[in-house]
């Protein structure tokens, strides 16, 4: 009887080792797995670029209207793409944290040009709502009439809406970043252009941002001069400026 007492102790005594033993053992499969998932994942959002774009935040680098939630970023013959909300190429201005609007335009030549942080002073240069955002014009000769007022605050133009969402979310991580041009323009009332161009870092040490305060565009001319702008007479002599 006492034997019989043992084993079945002994039985009792096992089902726990036994029930602990698969439950490590799941656990460890378990672990494996999402291991090698996680391997096989992060290769290929390093491959793509996205892991950098949660992981970091960068998504917010841009406007909600640019990118839906669903959206994501891919390779392709060595170029990275977004898949872009078709609604994002009929929005003119847009607002978001910072101060100012971001601006686009579609000139029939094709492509995009683009400014930002635009304040008080540029919005009303542009003819653009300083409270509300506007839509892309429907007319081209009118499109290509607000093109061209961006032109001459110095919009930057891109190939298109692809390279330009691309670069606003890439680019503030690419080390050629801090010496990207800073094109700030002044249009003063007897005629010429004033033209202050320097690569973001040395703008950035120089306190630049002082121009937006501008209360009315001679003042702007001003400061532009003050920080060592270069006047052109003839607008279109500038190297700077997309006028000719």
């Amino acid at each position: 009887m006492s034997e019989e007492r043992v084993r079945k102790a002994s039985r009792q005594s096992s089902f726990p080792r036994m029930h602990i033993s698969v439950i490590l053992l799941s656990t460890i499969i378990a672990a494996s797995l999402g291991a090698c998932f996680f391997l096989s994942s992060k290769y290929f959002f390093q491959k793509t670029r996205s892991f950098e774009i949660w992981a970091m935040g960068a998504k917010n680098s841009i406007p909600d209207h640019i990118l839906r939630q669903e959206d994501y970023t891919y390779n392709m013959g060595g170029e990275t793409y977004i898949e872009l909300d078709p609604e994002s190429t009929k929005v003119r201005s847009s607002f978001g944290l910072g101060p100012g609007a971001r601006v686009q335009g579609w000139p029939s030549k094709g492509g995009t040009y683009v400014l930002r942080d635009c304040v008080r002073l540029e919005l009303d240069f542009l003819e653009v709502d300083r409270f509300k955002p506007s839509r892309r014009s429907d007319d081209q000769e009118e499109e290509d009439a607000h093109c061209e007022r961006m032109r001459k605050l110095g919009a930057t133009w891109w190939k298109s809406d692809q390279a330009l969402a691309v670069a606003e979310l890439f680019g503030a991580k690419e080390k050629t970043h801090l010496q990207d041009p800073v094109i700030i323009v002044g249009w003063p009332a007897n005629g010429g252009v004033w033209v202050l161009t320097k690569p973001r870092i040395e703008a950035i040490k120089m306190g630049t941002g002082i121009i937006k305060l501008a209360k009315d565009m001679e003042e702007r001319c001003h400061l532009i001069k003050e920080l060592g702008g270069v006047f052109y007479e003839d607008p279109k002599e500038s190297p700077d400026l997309d006028l000719a």
